[in-house]
């Protein structure tokens, strides 16, 4: 086996792996398919209906007034690139580039897709998808799930939510709501303070939990604080919501990179000559042995729980990454009272807990490893025995996280959380049958540790 440089970025170490003939053929295109992912920028999709306010979004989250406001564009998606243009693509098929447009150029002709490049800095970290609906509600939804796999992370635009607005968002596939935000636009048109939250409760209610999160925003207050020479107001950019919105995107967009480098390192380690070490604190044989806390069997278990408490696994997928930019509150909109801004500050762990969270760390890292070895071993056919022992595993984690001995532990309460929207997922997931399913699967497992060593940091 040709040896590969270790320092090396995980995608370089991929490159210089399939340049050495390190894979074989199977293989290879699973590594091509992780360094495209770990070049290209995080994509983004801004969907809702016509003038829901998803133009002044996209200017929002590129930091500039890219879109002109009023024009009835078509589908439209911004990417980075240091010389500026745009394409137009028309109804017969045709192509026109404007190295500089202006708004007139977009529309006329009745483009149907138009791509932007610009020379952006925000561009450089996600490409932005605004989708166009148009017609009836089939041909609706048969945009938003061209787009749906177009995109990583997904944002609905509303001002209500409505019962149309639900049935297309609920067309699409179910996995998309663990990194899908419902955007409350245009929310100072909407009146004082009370009327925002009542619109805020009524909206999240009509959701249902079928986003990560609901967020008002300001956008065109939030453009106002943007200076034509990039610089920011701050402050207005905090009133208007925006501060909150942009940086939990950001905050999911890093933790979604994360989760594909740590995905990637996983696929890598059965070929890697000299395996990473894990940088957390070393642990005892007995420690390892068995968590501090046993799970509550809900049911007679078929296996010995020890060996399922301290099974392994390697990095992950962090949906809720710890090292990620600290997630700005609905504290920071403009309309939330002063007296909503004190927090509690949770108390630490209790050292048996941290030792019995630290056995569960240790497993999902070296479980990681395995699932990636049984699926270079049997290829797409192993998928569906993957796929039943991810379940096993997520289940597994929700019985672990609800035992009694974490019922007064605030700070595990998120990770419980996402436990449990994880077991849910994957069930889902297990009906697809299919090899991206299962790689996403194993992403969504592996999200627990990052959320687990975040919490031991803490």
């Amino acid at each position: 086996m040709n040896a590969v440089n270790q320092t090396l970025d995980i995608a370089d170490r991929l490159r210089e792996g399939i340049e050495n003939g390190l894979f074989d053929a199977q293989a290879t295109e699973r590594a091509e398919a992780f360094i495209s992912r770990l070049k290209s920028p995080v994509r983004v999709a801004v969907m809702g209906h016509r003038r829901s306010g998803k133009s002044s979004l996209v200017n929002v989250l590129a930091g500039a007034p890219i879109l002109p406001d009023g024009l009835p564009l078509p589908t439209l998606q911004a990417t980075h690139g240091d010389v500026e243009k745009t394409v137009c693509t028309y109804p017969n098929g045709t192509k026109k580039t404007f190295p500089t447009v202006v708004p007139a150029d977009l529309v006329s002709g009745d483009p149907i897709y138009i791509e932007m490049v610009r020379p952006l800095n925000a561009l450089r970290t996600v490409s932005l998808l605004e989708v166009v609906m148009d017609g009836t509600l089939q041909e609706r939804a048969k945009a938003l799930a061209w787009a749906a796999k177009r995109c990583d992370i997904a944002l609905w635009c509303t001002s209500e939510f409505d019962a149309e607005e639900r049935a297309l968002w609920g067309s699409l596939p179910a996995g998309l709501k663990s990194h899908a935000f419902l955007v409350l636009t245009r929310a100072d048109t909407l009146g004082d303070t009370d009327a925002i939250k009542a619109r805020l409760a009524e909206v999240s209610s009509a959701a249902k939990n079928a986003f990560f999160q609901v967020r008002p925003i300001a956008s065109n207050m939030a453009l106002n604080a943007i200076k034509p020479d990039g610089r920011i107001d701050t402050d207005g950019f905090t009133r208007s919501g925006a501060k909150a919105l942009v940086g939990d995107v950001l905050q999911k967009v890093k933790q979604g990179r994360q989760g594909v480098r740590d995905a990637a390192e996983a696929f890598f380690q059965p070929y890697s000559p000299t395996p990473e070490a894990e940088t957390q604190p070393e642990a005892t044989t007995e420690e390892l042995a068995k968590p501090a806390v046993e799970p509550v069997a809900t049911e007679p278990v078929a296996k010995e729980p020890v060996a399922k408490d301290v099974r392994k696994a390697p990095e992950d997928l962090d949906v809720r990454a710890a090292d990620s930019a600290p997630s700005a509150t609905d504290d920071d909109f403009v309309f939330v009272s002063e007296k909503s801004k004190k927090t509690a500050k949770s108390k630490p762990l209790a050292p048996e807990l941290r030792q019995s969270i630290q056995s569960v760390i240790t497993y999902i890292s070296d479980r990681g490893i395995e699932l990636a070895t049984d699926v270079r071993a049997g290829g797409d056919k192993a998928a569906p025995d993957v796929m039943a022992g991810l379940l096993d595993d997520a289940i597994w984690l929700t019985e672990f996280l609800s035992d009694p001995a974490f019922s007064n532990e605030t700070a595990v309460d998120p990770i419980k959380n996402t436990a449990h929207d994880i077991a849910d997922l994957i069930q889902l997931m297990e009906m697809e049958k299919s090899p991206a399913a299962t790689i996403d699967a194993v992403c969504l497992v592996l999200q627990i540790k990052r959320d687990m060593r975040v919490l031991l940091a803490a």
